[in-house]
């Protein structure tokens, strides 16, 4: 595991099993240089694969330069599939909506605690890229 690095929204670190963990603040709206910061975590990290995301899900949400750069193919390269994870249904209802409108070139699937989210992703081989859903 790795020392958790402030993005300016939450933290982020690597797990001693490989999986790349974001913590978001409940209350910090995502911006442009937060996820340029974590892009850049995730490529001193990744030594050139793309790393399984486990993330909280924020009711706050993200601007709309940083949903843009997210869905850039430099950031989607760096990712093989998201689990996010959160117990506001509503919040896992938008996300779903939003992934159905702009579907990642990447696995992400929701649920509704960090363990289950957890175990999902430690089903996947470290550098399984899925196909895009939003399941």
């Amino acid at each position: 595991m790795t020392a958790p690095v402030e993005l300016g929204c939450g933290k982020a670190w690597m797990l001693a099993d490989g999986i790349f963990e974001v913590a978001y603040d409940p209350t910090a709206r995502v911006e442009l240089p937060h996820i340029q910061t974590m892009g850049a975590l995730m490529d001193s990290l990744r030594e050139g694969k793309p790393l399984r995301v486990l993330s909280n899900l924020t009711l706050t949400g993200a601007t709309a330069e940083a949903r843009e750069y997210g869905a850039t193919a430099e950031h989607s390269a760096r990712i093989s599939a998201v689990a996010m994870y959160g117990d506001n249904v509503v919040g896992r209802l938008v996300v779903r909506i939003f992934m159905a409108i702009q579907r990642p070139t990447f696995t992400l699937r929701v649920f509704s605690n960090r363990a289950e989210a957890r175990a999902w992703l430690g089903s996947l081989a470290p550098e399984q890229k899925g196909q895009p859903t939003a399941d």
